[in-house]
């Protein structure tokens, strides 16, 4: 955080406008420091394994191969499909302009709750108060959720 707020510092002389780009920076910064991550599940593979496995078992045992092919396939696919995790502040980065903005746009409104009309400001209020921390975090959480329906591992 000590970083961002330094390499904001030279950027933001009296109240001015925050950007959207300042916002992201400082959520990503935030989300590495908290060490978020998302899942990313690969269902429609394991089923497409799973399925023809359970095909092959069919084919091979009758009707008895059915649910043993789809047993084994189903475990195959648990053991190479699986979760894999992907850090918040990569996701972030991915996002498309329109979704940022209206991320950006959440934290503002939380900013706005405390009177904070500087970046560098609420990033020190950020990073050295856990209730504007927590709010933070928990803003970013919940829009990752709700509005783009990803799990997170905390």
């Amino acid at each position: 955080m000590i970083r961002l707020l330094r390499s904001l510092s030279p950027m933001v002389t009296g109240i001015m406008p925050i950007s959207t780009s300042d916002v992201i920076e400082l959520l990503c910064t935030l989300a590495e420091e908290e060490r978020l991550k998302v899942t990313l599940s690969e269902s429609l593979k394991g089923g497409l394994i799973t399925g023809i496995a359970a095909a092959l078992g069919a084919f091979l045992l009758g009707p008895m191969g059915l649910p043993i092919g789809g047993a084994l396939g189903g475990g195959v696919a648990a053991f190479t499909c699986g979760s894999k995790f992907q850090p918040v502040s990569q996701v972030i980065a991915t996002m498309s302009q329109e979704k940022r903005e209206h991320l950006a746009n959440k934290i503002r409104q939380i900013m706005n709750k405390i009177d904070v009309t500087d970046v560098v400001v609420f990033a020190a209020l950020v990073s050295g108060d856990c209730s504007v921390r927590s709010r933070v975090v928990g803003e970013l959480v919940d829009y990752l959720r709700h509005e783009m329906s990803m799990a997170l591992v905390e």
